[in-house]
């Protein structure tokens, strides 16, 4: 994921085809209604990857107010 939560490039200001939480939910909720028995697992790296999430990852209430 790398922090992709819409699809989008923070980078390139623009629209992305290929990835995104919410992309990937659309996905997943589809699998599961066709079969209820699935194992989803997840390898973690969510809130690292962008500009936005690096952003918000290296603020702290010491350094930041």
């Amino acid at each position: 994921m790398h922090g992709n939560i819409w699809g989008y490039s923070y980078e390139d200001n623009a629209e992305t085809a290929n990835n995104g939480m919410a992309r990937l939910y659309t996905y997943i909720k589809k699998v599961r209604e066709e079969n209820p028995v699935v194992f989803l697992v997840d390898a973690g790296d969510d809130i690292q990857g962008t500009i936005m999430t690096d952003d918000l990852a290296n603020k702290t209430p010491d350094r930041d107010g």
